[in-house]
């Protein structure tokens, strides 16, 4: 691999290689790490040489005794004395032989040994820098409950090669686990039996939905924060479905009494369900459950009454454990008398979420099931849910092994610095000295510690007040974290320091951004260059890969899990490629279109705004002959009181100028307008020539930015699911970099800006939120677009066929979506007669027409015509509306 692996010139269009597209196993292989530490100088100084014709990097060589102690001293020292040495010289000897030592099993202990943190913290170069894959993750608050074949477990217990349950009640491997992680957004959700959980705004979650507005339903994976925006919103309302009954044991066990007796004795005799029933087969701890419920005094047998605190909530893990929803109202615990209320005895009971309440931050961590679902369940309910270390401890070995030594550790966020102090403070807790004989104190805010022999660690953020507050500071070594989502400013005020004290040491990590602070540095000969992808993680596997590719968009893959550079996700379509879409010898008109409209396939794009904004359309035309897109027509409708009402006429208007393929909407503020639409599409069924565009409106699409598109994993043949908007920006920035989409200097002059213009946020989780830089330039045209374009990569795939490298998306013929041809509804067929119905009516129709049960019952009632033909729309909007639902026949099709 090339020394300008993931380089990227926006102003020049350089680029080496997608690494996207590479499977781990063979990106992996071509770094060719060597493990081996004792290699690791001579393979440097190798490298040095080949890239700069000489040895660059100042070093002492490895941080080892044996290199730093002349073997004629070594020769008169004792082996207690030898091992001394090594420890004081060597980060990693001493933090295995003084880390968690107390925990016999090595494999549980706070540091276990990693081969390329050996060679970082073995590394004497006083300037380094260590690019690395970020590990992303789903987490949830350390204090959740787990249920485990074995028993409870916690979140923070965890650990890889256990086994927990997934949705099924089956146990499942944990393959992955990530870091504790701090400062992150949290929140607590709460369901309709009482109970709670945190999780962070990122946690996946997969539930069931209903439409607040269309009364459609389906499921979906969804994160915490943009649930509660739909239920902030009454938009949609969610839910979760209990899991089936947990499988301990696939047979039975043997108990000292049968299950049922001891379910009759409970309350009388028994306070608690011995640990061995709780974890019996489930036909035992279903045969428990019904000797319980005998002595219930209600008919329906759902309501049982203890007096003791650990019986009422045994029997309600029981309960739960057996794919039931349990509840122990509140005020039980006041009265101390208990009552557990049976809410579903049925397997396909569901929790609604009828909650969700930011908190104040909490540690949370993630974990990976080996589950075909990748869910696994959580709390005391049973619900189904979704390289700091190395450094620090180089850091705090320095601390100890040095008296009045300076530890300067710089960050964007809040949530770094802490990370480093809370990281810092759990080794000096686990190490065999008592904590206060080593520390003499540690406070936050900022984060600082000072050991009793004068050496000192602080870290300070400089994402919110600027880099200017550290210069002055004292510093021996100086820690930059997270180094590229520093501003240029910030990093200046940083190396200032290096200006006034030239013999201070300086570690630079971070996940890359294109050419920003770490791409700079790796081109500078006086630092040594570390890079270890996510795929050195010894239980890295397909199934991760898979986990972190459907978090991400392709460049997020290639930075945050790869550690490449690519190109700064700051700018999101790049400069290069606009100017040269707009430079195109291509010229067409929207009259060209409509003259020789058997040469395009056109799809139609709207972004629904409010009046002060206008919603915005766009049209967007592909022509078959030349194999180039072009933008046919822009619209922009406001008027103050009457936007929605004009936009939906103009869409009518447009529609039967065009006569669109495909017309793509945002759901999120046009859900009413989408559902007005398709009802004044069919109730002119009947009316109308079978061959009327009027009629094609009902298959309109509405996308929520916030939902997930389900696509074919190109390594696995699998189906997962990817966020929709990085989904829709991807598919756009592949017509840009591919260059076959026309942009007029002109006449999408504004349109050119909002490309320019758009930018991606990237927070400490690396999830992109993408947002316009110029709020008056704004971006509802350049949405508008996307969505159109988006129309052109789900349904006409072999398009996109020489575009698409790294997916494979099901798009079926309209026989296997709806169940009956609609062929007759395409716009190259023949279009004979001109319409009596042109009013446009939208003004005066009552709403309840386009309601889903309206049209239910009018297209039921148009079903018992003779017409064939007739006959097949009516049965096309039947399977459309009838409850939300897609007849599938022979696939699935792209979902959301």
């Amino acid at each position: 691999m090339s020394n300008l692996i993931g380089k990227f010139n926006s102003d020049t269009g350089n680029e080496v290689r997608n690494f996207a597209h590479i499977p781990w196993k063979e990106y992996l292989a071509s770094k060719n790490y060597d493990q081996n530490i004792d290699n690791m100088c001579a393979n440097c100084i190798k490298e040095q040489k080949a890239k700069y014709g000489k040895i660059t990097v100042a070093c002492d060589g490895p941080l080892t005794m044996e290199n730093m102690v002349p073997e004629e001293v070594r020769h008169v020292l004792s082996s207690e004395e030898i091992q001394l040495l090594k420890e004081a010289y060597n980060p990693y000897e001493w933090a295995e032989n003084n880390i968690d030592v107390k925990n016999k099993d090595k494999k549980d202990r706070l540091f276990s040994k990693r081969w390329y943190q050996n060679q970082y913290t073995n590394c004497s170069s006083k300037r380094k820098t260590i690019r690395s894959g970020r590990r992303i993750g789903k987490a949830l608050s350390l204090d959740t409950p787990i249920p485990t074949p074995s028993g409870w477990s916690t979140m923070g217990d965890i650990k890889i090669g256990d086994q927990v349950f997934d949705e099924n009640g089956k146990p499942t491997n944990v393959v992955f686990v990530t870091d504790v992680m701090y400062g992150r957004e949290c929140y607590e959700v709460i369901f309709s039996d009482g109970t709670k959980i945190k999780a962070d705004k990122e946690h996946l979650w997969t539930v069931n939905y209903t439409d607040s507005n269309s009364g459609n339903y389906g499921r979906t994976t969804i994160t915490t924060e943009n649930m509660l925006l739909d239920i902030s919103s009454n938009s949609r309302t969610y839910y979760i479905q209990a899991a089936m009954s947990v499988e301990y044991t696939d047979r039975d066990v043997d108990l000292p009494i049968s299950p049922y007796a001891l379910g009759l004795l409970l309350g009388y005799s028994v306070d608690s369900i011995p640990e061995e029933y709780k974890t019996s087969s489930i036909a035992q701890r279903q045969a428990l459950l019904n000797g319980v419920i005998f002595n219930c005094p209600d008919d329906m047998k759902t309501r049982i009454s203890v007096a003791s605190k650990v019986l009422a909530n045994d029997i309600h893990e029981l309960i739960c454990g057996l794919g039931m929803i349990a509840t122990i109202p509140s005020h039980c615990y006041a009265s101390n008398s208990y009552i557990i209320y049976i809410i579903s005895k049925t397997t396909s009971a569901a929790r609604d979420i009828v909650d969700i309440r930011k908190i104040d931050s909490v540690p949370v961590r993630c974990i990976t099931v080996d589950s075909p679902s990748s869910l696994y369940l959580a709390s005391r309910a049973f619900i189904p849910t979704h390289n700091t270390f190395g450094v620090v401890l180089s850091l705090l070995h320095r601390m100890l092994t040095n008296n009045n030594y300076n530890v300067l550790v710089v960050t964007p966020f809040d949530s770094q610095s802490e990370e480093v102090f809370t990281t810092m403070k759990k080794l000096l807790m686990n190490l065999e000295q008592p904590y206060n004989s080593i520390v003499k104190r540690a406070k936050e805010s900022p984060y600082y510690i000072e050991l009793r022999n004068g050496s000192r660690m602080k870290a300070f953020t400089v994402g919110n007040s600027g880099g200017g507050q550290i210069r002055g500071q004292p510093a021996d070594i100086l820690y930059v974290d997270e180094a590229d989502l520093l501003t240029q400013k910030d990093f200046n005020s940083i190396l200032a320091i290096m200006l006034d004290k030239p013999d201070t040491e300086m570690w630079v990590s971070s996940t890359p951004d294109g050419e920003r602070q770490m791409y700079k540095l790796s081109q500078d000969e006086a630092f040594k260059e570390f890079h270890f992808p996510s795929s050195v993680l010894p239980h890295y596997n397909d199934k991760i890969d898979r986990d972190l590719r459907n978090q991400s968009d392709e460049m997020g893959y290639v930075q945050e899990v790869l550690a490449e550079f690519g190109a700064s996700r700051l700018g999101v379509f790049q400069k290069y490629y606009i100017d040269m879409c707009s430079k195109l010898e291509y010229k067409i008109t929207q009259e060209d279109v409509l003259a020789r409209r058997g040469d395009f396939i056109v799809t139609m794009g709207c972004d629904w705004n409010h009046d002060q904004i206008g919603t915005r359309i766009c049209v967007l035309a592909y022509d078959k002959k030349n194999n180039i897109f072009s933008i046919a027509e822009k619209v922009a409708v406001s008027k103050e009181g009457w936007t929605q009402t004009m936009a939906m006429e103009k869409i009518i208007q447009l529609n039967r100028k065009y006569r669109f393929e495909k017309i793509y909407i945002d759901e999120g503020y046009g859900a009413t307008q989408a559902e007005m639409l398709k009802g004044f599409a069919i109730e002119q069924f009947g009316k109308l020539p079978k061959n009327h565009p009027d009629l094609y409106l009902s298959e309109l699409r509405a996308i929520n930015f916030s939902s997930k598109i389900e696509i074919k994993d190109p390594y696995t043949g699998l189906d997962s699911k990817k966020d929709i908007k990085p989904y829709m920006v991807e598919t756009l920035n592949r017509l840009i970099e591919k260059m076959v989409i026309k942009l007029n200097p002109e006449e999408d002059k504004k349109l050119i800006e909002q490309l320019k213009g758009y930018e991606e946020k990237r927070g400490v989780t690396g999830r992109p939120t993408y947002y316009a830089s110029n709020a008056t330039v704004g971006d509802h045209d350049l949405d508008a677009l996307m969505l159109a374009a988006l129309a052109y990569n789900l349904e006409f795939s072999e398009i996109f066929a020489n575009l698409r490298t790294e997916i494979a998306i099901k798009v079926l013929s309209q026989e296997d979506i709806h169940g009956a041809s609609t062929t007759h509804l395409r716009p190259s067929a023949a279009y004979s007669g001109s319409t009596t119905n042109d009013a446009l009516e939208i003004r005066t129709r009552k709403r309840e027409n386009c309601s889903p049960k309206s049209r239910v019952l009018y297209v039921g009632a148009r079903r018992h015509n003779n017409n064939d033909e007739d006959n097949d729309i009516m049965r096309t909007s039947s399977l459309m509306y009838g409850k939300g639902t897609l007849l599938k026949k022979k696939g699935k099709r792209a979902q959301f």
